[in-house]
C-alpha cells in the first residue's frame, strides 16, 4: 500500500480484513495525508485539511458507527455573513441580495448545466456555462473557487457534471472527535510504516518492488497506489517500467486545485453571534468558525482562499499571509489592532506541501473521462485510489474513503 492517508488506510482495513498481508508505506511522520486534526489550538479540534462530511449519506458515517465516532448538528449556511460593496452584511442578507447572487444556488447551476448537456455541445469552461463571459460577480466567483478549489475558467462542463454527488444527499457536518481520529481508528491494527517515502516502483505481471528514499525495498504480488495527484504529476516517484500511455495521460490531464488555510486564534470574538461563516469579495474568500456548534467553542477564525487567491497568498509567505488576512479582516469588520488580539496565528498551503502538492484535484475543459482511466487497473499488480480517481466525489475524503474500498474490491475480485 503506497500511503496511508484516508484512501490507502480504508483499503489497508478490508484487504487485512480479507486476509491478506498487508503494509502500507508513509513518507509523512503521520498518517491521514491530507486529514490533518490540530488539538493543540482550542479545546477542540482544529482541521488543516479535510474538514467536512457532505452529506448525510456519505460512506464516512458507516465508518464513525463501526468506531463509535459523533457528528455536530448540520451546519447552518444560513447564517453567512456578506462582505460585498465594501459592506458587511448580517446573516440572511444574502438571500434578498440582487439576482446575480442568486446564481450561488446550486438549482441555477443544474438548470444551465442541464440546457448544455441537451444541446450536445462541446467542453468548455463552467464561465460559458453561466453565460457570463465578461466576468463573474466577485462575490460569485470567490463562492465557486472556494467550492472547487479552481477557477471557474479552467473548470470543464463535462468534468463539472461528472462530480455531481448523487448519492451523497443533503448537508455538511463536522465530525465531534475531528477528522484524524477516525483515520487513527482505520490504521488500528494495521502494519504502517512512517518516514518510509518511496523513489521506485518496479513492476511486472509477477509483482512490484518498492525501492525507498530510506534503501529499504519491499516486495509485494501488487501494489494499491494512493499517491496524490499533484506527487504523480511531478513524476517523485519512478514507475518502472513506465506506465501505460494512456493511465500517464489520464495522470496529466487532470488539473491541480489550491487550497490555503489561515487559522487564527484570538483573545475574544469580534463577530456576530449569530454568524456561521463569512463569504467575501476579497482574497479572503471566506472565513467560518471551526469551533461552530460546539460548548468550548475558542475565539478562532478558519480563513479559506482558493485558486489565484491562494498563490497570491502563498506568495507572501506565513508571516506575511497572516498579516494579510489580519488587514482584511479590520476591514470587513471596521476593527484595528487585530495583531494585538492575536493568541495563535497558522498557515497551511498544501500546493507547497511536498508530500501532496495540490489540496484535491479538478477536472479541466477536454479531461471528462480521465477520473476513470487514472482509477484502472495495470495488468492487475498496480491498482490506484485516492480522491483524484473518485468520478463523483472528487474533493472529499469520503470520496478518497469510497476510492478505497473499490482498489480493495478490484485486487480480492
Amino acid at each position: 500500500m503506497i500511503g496511508a492517508g484516508a484512501a490507502g488506510l480504508v483499503a489497508g482495513r478490508r484487504l487485512k480484513r480479507a486476509g491478506y498481508d498487508v503494509i502500507l508505506l508513509e513518507a509523512r511522520d503521520r498518517i491521514g495525508g491530507r486529514v490533518w486534526t490540530r488539538y493543540d489550538l482550542a479545546p477542540h479540534p482544529v482541521e488543516l485539511g479535510g474538514e467536512w462530511i457532505h452529506g448525510d449519506k456519505a460512506i464516512t458515517w458507516s465508518l464513525m458507527r463501526d468506531y463509535g465516532l459523533h457528528a455536530l448538528d448540520e451546519w447552518d449556511w444560513e447564517q453567512n455573513s456578506t462582505y460585498v460593496d465594501d459592506q458587511l452584511l448580517e446573516p440572511g442578507v444574502l438571500l434578498a441580495l440582487p439576482q446575480d447572487v442568486e446564481l450561488l444556488s446550486s438549482q441555477s447551476d443544474k438548470k444551465a448545466l442541464e440546457a448544455w448537456q441537451n444541446t450536445g455541445r462541446p467542453d468548455g469552461p463552467m464561465t460559458d456555462v453561466w453565460g457570463m463571459d465578461a466576468g463573474l460577480p466577485t462575490l460569485f466567483h470567490n463562492y465557486n473557487i472556494t467550492v472547487h478549489a479552481a477557477q471557474p475558467e479552467h473548470l470543464g462542463v463535462y468534468g463539472y457534471l461528472e462530480g455531481s454527488r448523487r448519492q451523497d444527499g443533503e448537508g455538511d457536518f463536522f465530525i465531534v472527535e475531528g477528522y484524524s481520529r477516525l483515520m487513527e481508528c482505520l490504521a488500528e491494527g494495521q502494519e504502517v510504516r512512517l518516514n518510509t517515502p518511496i523513489n521506485r516502483l518496479v513492476w511486472n505481471e509477477s509483482g512490484v518492488t518498492a525501492h525507498m528514499q530510506t534503501g529499504e525495498t519491499f516486495e509485494a504480488a501488487c501494489a494499491v497506489v494512493t499517491l496524490p495527484l499533484g506527487v504523480l504529476q511531478a513524476g517523485d516517484v519512478t514507475f518502472d517500467p513506465v506506465l501505460p500511455a494512456e493511465k500517464q495521460a489520464a495522470i496529466n490531464g487532470l488539473g491541480k486545485a489550491k487550497v490555503n488555510k489561515l487559522i487564527l486564534r484570538f483573545k475574544e470574538q469580534f463577530w456576530s453571534e449569530q454568524m456561521s461563516c463569512l463569504l467575501t469579495t476579497l482574497d479572503s474568500q471566506m472565513w467560518y468558525r471551526p469551533g461552530w456548534g460546539r460548548e468550548n467553542e475558542a475565539p478562532i477564525l478558519t480563513g479559506y482562499m482558493g485558486g489565484e487567491a491562494a498563490n497570491r497568498f502563498a506568495a507572501l509567505g506565513e508571516e506575511g499571509a497572516i498579516q494579510e488576512g489580519l488587514r482584511q479582516l479590520e476591514q470587513m469588520f471596521g476593527v484595528r489592532d487585530l495583531q494585538s488580539q492575536v493568541e495563535t496565528a497558522y498557515f497551511m498551503t498544501w500546493a507547497t506541501d511536498p508530500y501532496s502538492k495540490l489540496c484535491y484535484s479538478y477536472v479541466p475543459v477536454g479531461g471528462a473521462g480521465q477520473r476513470d482511466k487514472l482509477a484502472a487497473p495495470v495488468e492487475r499488480v498496480l491498482f490506484f485510489a485516492g480522491e483524484a480517481t473518485s468520478r463523483e466525489c472528487s474533493g472529499t475524503v469520503h470520496g478518497a474513503l469510497e476510492s478505497g474500498f473499490r482498489a480493495a474490491d478490484e485486487v480480492i475480485g
